[in-house]
């Protein structure tokens, strides 16, 4: 609301919520309840990356390195058009990166909720690890959601692998932050 006034919008405007983090705080408990995480909950990363400016070969190859270079297990699982172009291009993931199948709505929750970090160019999926509490590296030039940058809780470091590996090892999700 503020945003519209600001840059003259006419018109009322009536701030109701997010049906998104509606949706994220009713299911993530339900999913930790139903879904076991892959790995004992704090001690891996979550990725995805679907955006299609990642997945030409140049830039899916930068961010493969940087998400190789993580000393953690990697729960990388790949959209189909990402499985695609890394099939097809060559494109090597050292043995801590674990490429799997989509996941079902639940079993990501599962999963994401109980990441110790989540590596994503997905602009839904960076609302999200604010609400579960669990710090993002947004693997972008920018990001929809400044706000999170912002509060400390999402760093941009687009495709360069020492950042991406960076930002990963010091991701802390910082207190006190305020509701999004």
């Amino acid at each position: 609301a503020e945003t519209l006034a600001h840059e003259g919008v006419a018109g009322r405007a009536i701030v109701v919520g997010d049906v998104m983090a509606d949706a994220t705080l009713r299911f993530a408990p339900l999913a930790r309840e139903r879904v076991a995480p892959p790995h004992e909950p704090g001690t891996y990363v979550v990725a995805t990356v679907h955006r299609e400016a990642n997945v030409r070969p140049a830039r899916l190859r930068r961010i493969a390195d940087g998400l190789s270079r993580v000393e953690a297990p990697v729960v990388f699982p790949a959209h189909p058009r990402t499985a695609a172009v890394l099939r097809a291009e060559g494109i090597a993931l050292a043995p801590n990166v674990e490429l799997r199948e989509p996941l079902g709505y639940l079993a990501f929750a599962s999963a994401a909720s109980q990441a110790r970090v989540i590596a994503t160019d997905s602009g839904g999926l960076q609302k999200e690890a604010y609400w579960y509490r669990v710090p993002c590296v947004t693997m972008r030039p920018s990001t929809e959601w400044v706000d999170t940058v912002e509060k400390g809780a999402n760093v941009l470091v687009d495709d360069d692998p020492d950042a991406i590996e960076e930002a990963v090892r010091l991701a802390v999700f910082p207190e006190n932050t305020p509701p999004l």
